[in-house]
């Protein structure tokens, strides 16, 4: 239905189904991961580890990044280990912080050429 409001149904093509096995036969120009948080409870951690999620974060990424040869956007808490995310691509990632009434609620990192393409 979104496709269709922003104009965009002629230009994705949506596909529904297990990421990590589907993810082996994709190929697309940037890939947008936003994981389940594992529930309200991420908030009581200080740092929100990656390897938490399920499925496990880290291994997200890497079906990602072969999918759209590193431009990857990642949705995430705000509490993200950023060391983690530093860690994730070589040529390093871009974070935006995203706020509502003042308080920061999450953030997205931007890798490969989505860092270019934002500014």
């Amino acid at each position: 239905h979104n496709a269709s409001v922003y104009g965009a149904r002629g230009n994705i093509e949506l596909i529904t189904g297990d990421f990590i096995s589907v993810s082996r036969s994709l190929r697309a120009d940037a890939t947008f991961l936003s994981p389940a948080w594992g529930g309200p409870g991420y908030k009581s951690s200080r740092v929100f580890d990656l390897s938490t999620t399920k499925p496990n974060g880290i291994d997200l990424f890497a079906c990602a990044d072969r999918v759209s040869h590193g431009n990857v956007a990642y949705y995430l808490p705000m509490n993200t280990d950023a060391s983690q995310l530093a860690t994730l691509s070589s040529n390093g990632c871009e974070v935006e912080h995203h706020f509502i009434n003042d308080r920061q609620r999450c953030l997205t990192a931007y890798f490969g050429s989505l860092q270019k393409q934002r500014q």
